[in-house]
């Protein structure tokens, strides 16, 4: 896991964290499995994609741009797919923050 380079990123990472996992468990993605509003998961997979790649997230970015084709494609088993995706890559920003030294 390559985490940015710019320091004020890395300071907001784990704030980042706490929010998408929020989006992921709780307020987004289960209300979109509820819904299958395709529209919906478009704009999920986009706010996915600007969000992460902002972060410096290139893979975070692909997976929001994969939801925006699971959403056309109306296949909420892949996007299922690319949310754990999501949370596996959460976990793995999490373990690379930790093993950061100390400011």
């Amino acid at each position: 896991m390559i985490l940015p380079d710019d320091p004020i990123l890395t300071e907001l990472l784990p704030s980042f964290c706490d929010d998408w996992e929020r989006q992921l468990d709780v307020d987004r993605w289960p209300d979109l499995v509820v819904t299958r509003s395709r529209q919906d998961l478009r704009l999920f997979g986009h706010t996915v994609m600007g969000s992460f790649a902002q972060f410096g997230l290139p893979e975070g970015a692909h997976l929001g741009k994969a939801l925006m084709a699971c959403a056309r494609d109306d296949d909420w088993e892949r996007a299922a797919g690319h949310v754990d995706a999501l949370r596996c890559l959460l976990s793995a920003v999490r373990r690379a923050l930790a093993g950061l030294p100390s400011a």
